[in-house]
């Protein structure tokens, strides 16, 4: 019997490996670049700096991903694949060891695989730290040794801080719980089972503070940007102003605030505009979390997506329900509901650990879509915990040859359920155009010498076949993905040595250039300058250092 159990584990796994295969498969062709923040990780790993504000460990990965390919393109596209591959994989990993059934944790890895936040989300160190929550999820379902169990937990929980920086609220809370745990412990008069392993868990805390950077410190710039940027989204909306939000969101605050760089400092300032955009989040998180999280897991747009997928996922609901109603039944007994509770405790536990920090962030920063993307695996694992604290199997002793016959069934269906990217409708807008594609072709088409390139408010040049090492996005200032600047222009070109410039909407109504006469009289002067005017697209053009023209 026990056979049959792990034949069936196997089925679900490789059926996984084959929609993953299928679900990304020739991708390049099909994903534009992204330019949300995800270019600026790429390009921290590839030149080995990882700056402890963006996320160093997500850039680790990029530098390792970057020995299987010298393109930057194809890097950021093997980075989406990979990615997306192992957040399905390791979601049923983590249900199966949770002790979740088979058919649940195939099921809910599968709706993890297809869904809108996985393979298109933008910054994709999202999907990184799903990973890592879902490792910890994991390692919650280990109880043999508990005080080993909740240092590994603490030390994952450390590490998160450097992919995503709010999750040292995770970290600190649990490090409490230890620290009571221990004292209630030493008050019981119990021994402690591994005291040496907690002194090298605060050891080796220690000397990742000091090679890499210390979590606790007031890390303010992405986050204020963050906040920023979000804040002066609500903010034009409530005044009607006719201000880009994103690229003069620095002068926005500064309005609403006065001088600050950090949220807790504009709170101070000004409680109520923060408790406007405070509220105006959970507002726009309700509405996301209807119309978008639901929907990932009762996928609905199977019915829209063809005929085929229709009747497919008729089929495959189905069957589901008759597996479930022969091999389980629910039960709502107060005492087995409180003993099952009792069981997953723990893992629930871990669950509020790591959902705190990422609702506070909702709260304070923004509702965007790969904010919401962190709150998956703990969704997923929720889901699934209910589902097995209300449901008993008909057959607790006995693995019947119909749950084989049951996998079989569901992993054809979902192996043609899969679309391929060509045919994925149910995500055609990260599929459209690929206008960043064909930006870069065409700065490719450039007449350049191939001398280095300092650019100002043209990310996608890191992308290109040119050298460019101080693009104004990987510069370190204050809105550096928003061409904000608070100097006269000819200073700021001289300060950074810009040779290569992009002139679109988005710097020609912000704020800091609109009102500057000096960037006025360079963009109809530019000659004097040195520079020449090219033109790729009629809306975007380029102004270039004759330095740099062949």
């Amino acid at each position: 019997m026990k056979w049959i159990k792990e034949k069936a584990d196997y089925i679900y796994f490789i059926t996984l490996l084959i929609c993953c295969y299928k679900f990304t498969y020739h991708l390049y062709s099909y994903l534009d670049i992204s330019l949300v923040d995800e270019h600026a990780y790429l390009w921290e790993g590839v030149t080995h700096k990882m700056d402890i504000e963006y996320a160093p460990i997500y850039a680790l990965w990029y530098y390792f991903l970057s020995f299987f390919t010298k393109n930057n393109i194809d890097l950021m596209f093997l980075n989406f694949s990979v990615l997306t591959i192992l957040f399905t994989l390791t979601t049923f990993l983590c249900l199966r060891k949770l002790r979740i059934n088979p058919a649940l944790s195939f099921y809910l890895s599968f709706l993890m695989l297809i869904c809108q936040f996985n393979l298109s989300m933008a910054p994709k160190v999202v999907i990184l730290m799903n990973l890592l929550q879902l490792l910890i999820l994991a390692l919650s379902a280990r109880i043999r040794n508990v005080e080993l169990r909740n240092i590994f937990i603490a030390f994952f929980l450390f590490i998160a801080y450097y992919i995503r920086a709010e999750y040292k609220i995770g970290f600190f809370l649990f490090f409490i719980y230890i620290l009571i745990n221990y004292a209630y412990n030493f008050y019981k008069g119990r021994k402690l089972q591994n005291p040496v392993a907690f002194v090298i868990l605060v050891v080796a805390l220690i000397m990742i503070s000091l090679f890499v950077g210390f979590p606790f410190k007031n890390q303010s710039g992405k986050e204020f940007l963050a906040f920023g940027s979000s804040f002066a989204l609500n903010y034009v909306k409530w005044h009607h102003l006719p201000d880009n939000p994103w690229t003069s969101w620095f002068y926005l605050v500064r309005e609403a605030f006065g001088n600050v760089t950090s949220p807790m400092q504009a709170m101070i300032a000004n409680p109520e505009l923060f408790f406007m955009h405070v509220f105006s989040n959970l507002r726009n998180y309700s509405w996301i979390f209807l119309h978008h999280i639901t929907q990932v897991f009762i996928p609905w747009q199977f019915l829209t997506q063809s005929v085929f997928s229709a009747i497919l996922f008729v089929l495959l609901i189905a069957g589901s329900v008759l597996f479930y109603f022969k091999n389980y039944r629910l039960n709502f007994r107060i005492s087995s509901m409180k003993e099952k509770i009792k069981r997953f405790s723990f893992p629930l536990f871990i669950c509020l650990i790591l959902i705190i920090p990422n609702m506070i962030s909702i709260m304070i920063i923004t509702t965007r879509y790969h904010y919401i993307s962190l709150e998956l695996p703990v969704f997923t694992v929720l889901i699934a915990l209910c589902a097995s604290v209300v449901t008993v199997s008909k057959n607790d002793e006995i693995i019947h040859p119909s749950k084989l016959i049951f996998a079989l069934y569901i992993s054809f269906i979902v192996i043609l359920l899969t679309p391929f990217p060509s045919q994925n409708k149910l995500l055609a807008a990260a599929f459209k155009d690929r206008i960043n594609v064909k930006i870069a072709e065409k700065i490719n088409a450039l007449p350049l010498n191939g001398k280095k390139i300092n650019s100002l408010n043209c990310d996608l040049i890191i992308f290109t076949k040119y050298p460019a090492e101080n693009t104004h996005y990987v510069l370190k200032s204050i809105g550096f993905n928003n061409v904000v600047k608070e100097t006269p222009f000819n200073d700021y070109l001289k300060e950074h040595h810009f040779n290569f410039i992009g002139v679109d909407d988005d710097i020609l109504n912000s704020r800091g250039y609109k009102n500057d006469p000096q960037w006025q009289h360079f963009i109809t002067d530019y000659n004097s300058y040195g520079f020449v005017k090219m033109q790729p697209d009629s809306n975007y053009y380029y102004l270039v250092s004759k330095e740099l023209l062949k």
